[in-house]
């Protein structure tokens, strides 16, 4: 058994034994710890701590694994969003290169027409697509889109945090509302 779990164990038990003592003056105390000595000694014996998993679920669990429910959450990076219009009109001008970040067996629908199919999948995988192309496009703006802009929107924050200029056109059905150039993905 670990260094840690040992600890753990060792800290549950001792919560439990307290608890018995506590229970003469509150009985809410023998509930409250009742409640932290067993989950400290499941997380010493399983590993399974259910209570690190809602912290972490808040985000208040550091870097280091401490949990700090009251520290500064880190800001997110606002995503420049654009229509598909002035997409359109940036990528006939060569300033921009307009990427689809949707996965293979979505495009069956159809792509912008200029766009580059590049998934998240291999974004967040060996970017085997991605780094190629991302030396390739030098200091054009990336325009992205996927099927709602949420996929699109979780790239471009990368990209910016990269040093790229990215912006969001939003999803492929707003491209298609926008009435701009579609083809099939197999073209």
């Amino acid at each position: 058994m670990k260094p840690d779990n040992v600890i753990r164990l060792m800290a549950g038990s001792f919560v439990l034994i307290s608890v018995a003592l506590t229970f003469f003056v509150s009985p809410w105390g023998l509930l409250l710890g009742l409640f932290v000595g067993t989950m400290l000694i499941v997380s010493a014996t399983t590993g399974f701590c259910p209570p690190t998993l809602l912290f972490a679920r808040f985000g208040w669990i550091d870097s280091n694994g401490n949990v700090s429910p009251f520290a500064k959450q880190p800001v997110e990076t606002p995503v420049p969003s654009i229509t598909p219009q002035e997409a359109a009109d940036r990528t006939e001008a060569n300033q921009a290169l307009l990427i689809d970040v949707r996965e293979p067996d979505e495009w069956r629908n159809g792509v912008a027409a200029d766009a580059r199919l590049l998934p998240l999948s291999d974004f967040r995988g060996g970017q085997f697509l991605w780094k190629p192309f991302l030396a390739e496009a030098g200091e054009r703006e990336l325009c992205l889109y996927c099927g709602s802009g949420a996929r699109a929107s979780i790239v471009a924050r990368q990209l910016i945090a990269q040093g790229h200029r990215v912006s969001c056109v939003g999803g492929f059905s707003d491209w298609c509302a926008a009435q701009q150039k579609v083809r099939s993905a197999l073209a």
